[in-house]
């Protein structure tokens, strides 16, 4: 049963979770909440990167507008135009219209909604201006912010942060049941009196691991099974510098099988750099680098220039991919 789905937050892909829809679901969501703690205490990385509203919930931190603007893009489209619209202008000073398909003579001098239209154009002296009601439109269902939302309209700076605060609210509500399932399982496992000292970002990197790949710390928590300053060893730091932060992730998915590093900069696993055992006669500008993923580990034939051994770990991380049937969440998640 799939919990979670993917979505690109600021040309990041992270994963977002359904709404629960039954009882299994509501179970699945606590023993989420109980994984995520058992990846906390065990330093143990969960390759799936999770929306950072679920951290915040979970370190008990304040949900804002700016957490909504990042996940949902209608809710970005409508807070987005109205604080242009009412940027500029503090007011709009209209007779209040109702929702009509008619043509009015009143200061309005036009109305047009339809029948699954939360605002309303409205024509004064040829300024077209689009008011958005105290209602929106879920699909099916109108549901209304405050009482008569539909017929009441956003036209000022107060009703504009008023409007907002109530559609955040809304919004939030509906994954309200989501995140207090995956509380409670998170704080069966690890109490709330343990994360006083935590923020929501480093919850998130010590579940998740550093989403973005630096290459100084896996030189930190390197063991070389060659000398560190032979020319194999310089050549293998230098092709990774070349390397995309994609590229990076499936170098680590390659030797490792994840696609993050710990948290911790000074970790207790340790990428291990080993030399390639040749064969007799064998030319190793022809050989491809192994790894172990179980152990971290890569063997390195030892190129002649720098440009070979890129195109042979390129090639390598590139198309071995047998250890996604073992974790792959997108292949998993789609069947």
């Amino acid at each position: 049963l799939p919990l979670f789905y993917d979505q690109i937050i600021n040309n990041e892909q992270k994963y977002l979770p359904y709404f629960i829809s039954c009882k299994t679901t509501e179970q699945l969501f606590l023993f989420s909440g109980q994984l995520f703690a058992l990846c906390f205490r065990t330093n143990t990385t969960l390759q799936i990167p999770i929306a950072k509203f679920i951290w915040k919930y979970l370190a008990w931190q304040k949900l804002n507008v700016n957490d909504l603007i990042e996940i949902d893009f209608e809710f970005k489209q409508i807070v987005q135009k109205l604080r242009k619209q009412y940027s500029a202008s503090p007011s709009i000073l209209l007779t209040p219209p109702t929702l009509s398909t008619s043509t009015s003579t009143s200061t309005t001098t036009s109305t047009t909604t339809s029948t699954t239209s939360t605002s309303i154009i409205c024509n004064d002296n040829n300024n077209q201006l689009e008011l958005q009601s105290f209602a929106i439109f879920d699909g099916n269902y109108y549901y209304e912010l405050i009482p008569n939302g539909k017929n009441i309209f956003v036209q000022n700076y107060g009703d504009m942060q008023l409007f907002i605060k109530l559609f955040a609210n809304y919004k939030f509500n509906q994954f309200l049941p989501v995140l207090q399932a995956i509380s409670i399982g998170f704080h069966s496992i690890l109490p709330v009196k343990y994360l006083k000292f935590f923020s929501a970002q480093e919850i998130e990197y010590i579940i998740c691991g550093l989403q973005t790949i630096d290459i100084e710390i896996l030189k930190t928590n390197t063991e070389y099974g060659i000398k560190k300053e032979s020319s194999a060893a310089q050549i293998f730091w230098q092709v990774l510098e070349t390397f995309s932060q994609k590229q990076l992730g499936d170098f680590l998915r390659f030797v490792w099988g994840q696609q993050t590093l710990p948290f911790n900069t000074h970790s207790s696993t340790k990428f291990k750099l080993q030399s390639y055992k040749k064969k007799t006669g064998e030319n190793v500008d022809l050989a491809l680098p192994k790894s172990q993923t179980c152990y971290f580990t890569l063997f390195w034939p030892e190129y002649s220039t720098v440009e070979i051994a890129q195109q042979k770990l390129l090639y390598a991380i590139t198309h071995c991919q047998a250890i996604d049937d073992d974790y792959s969440v997108s292949n998993r998640w789609t069947e």
